[in-house]
């Protein structure tokens, strides 16, 4: 493996570690007896938000240990949809990213994210960023 490729290692497993510990954080979702119907309102947005942040957080760990694997594969950095490769400046800012901007944004509309709903301003720094 190369230095470049042992860096990029080093770099995800930091993450990794960061990621995990976040998970750990599960506290907040417990659900407490409160006679007081505001507090059990906001209770329940905490833990709504708090959910939100745990699955957030294992999408992530799950696309860490899947670039992980590639990188172990010898198969980092290319798309796992079309299988061209994924520009270096994408890997820079996401080095977890599985799919090419291209893919990546067809995954997000298909899951209804909706790129009109981002100013042209980010979406252009977003592409000039892959």
């Amino acid at each position: 493996m190369t230095a470049h490729l042992q860096a990029i290692k080093r770099r995800l497993e930091s993450k990794l570690r960061e990621v995990r510990s976040n998970l750990g954080e599960l506290d907040s979702i417990r659900i407490e007896p409160s006679a007081d119907p505001v507090d059990m309102t906001q209770q329940a947005e905490e833990r709504e938000i708090a959910t939100q942040n745990f699955d957030r957080n294992a999408l992530l760990a799950r696309q860490i240990l899947a670039a992980l694997a590639l990188l172990e594969e010898g198969a980092y950095g290319m798309c796992t949809a079309c299988e061209g490769s994924i520009s270096h400046k994408r890997l820079a800012v996401v080095p977890w990213a599985g799919l090419c901007i291209h893919c990546q944004e067809k995954e997000d509309v298909e899951h209804g994210f909706r790129p009109a709903s981002v100013p042209a301003a980010v979406r252009a720094s977003v592409l000039i960023a892959a």
